[in-house]
C-alpha cells in the first residue's frame, strides 16, 4: 500500500505544463484530490483498468507546499494513512522522497492544465504505466 501511495505521490510531483506558461514549482503548489487511477500498457492486458476514487470512503489528497514538502492522505476501508515527502521538480519530471526513508525516492512525470493534474509513473509490481488524475481543491 505504501509503495502505491509513494508512486502516486511521485507521479503527482513530476509534471509538464500544458496550455499554460506557468512555473512548474508554483503551478503544482496547493491541494489536489485524486479522481482516478488508470493502469495502461500493462505486461498482462487483463491488468489494464481504471479505478475511481469515491470520497470519503476511498480517497487520496495531496498538498504540495512551496518549501518542497508534500503531505498525502490516503483513506480506504482499513483506515487513513498520512505520508510526508519532499519533492524536486525539473521540467516535467518530479522526484519524490519519503522523509522517513530518504533512500526511497521515485521519479514521475506530470502535466497541469487548468485545474487538473495528471501524474504518470511506472508500476514496479505490474509493469503498467499508472496515470493518476487529480483536481485542484
Amino acid at each position: 500500500m505504501k509503495t502505491i501511495i509513494l508512486i502516486i505521490t511521485t507521479v503527482l510531483f513530476t509534471t509538464s505544463v500544458v496550455g499554460q506558461n506557468i512555473n512548474n514549482n508554483e503551478g503544482i503548489q496547493g491541494t489536489w484530490q485524486a479522481l482516478n487511477i488508470e493502469r495502461v500498457l500493462c505486461d498482462s492486458p487483463t491488468d489494464n483498468k481504471v479505478i475511481d476514487f469515491e470520497c470519503p470512503e476511498f480517497c487520496m489528497t495531496i498538498i504540495f507546499r512551496a518549501n518542497g514538502y508534500s503531505t498525502s492522505s490516503y483513506t480506504q476501508a482499513s483506515g487513513t494513512e498520512n505520508t510526508t515527502s519532499n519533492y524536486k521538480i525539473s521540467g516535467d519530471k518530479m522526484t519524490i522522497c519519503e522523509n522517513a526513508q530518504n533512500n526511497s525516492c521515485h521519479s514521475v512525470t506530470f502535466e497541469i492544465s487548468d485545474k487538473e493534474l495528471k501524474v504518470t509513473a511506472t508500476g514496479e509490481d505490474t509493469g503498467c504505466d499508472v496515470i493518476t488524475t487529480f483536481v485542484r481543491k
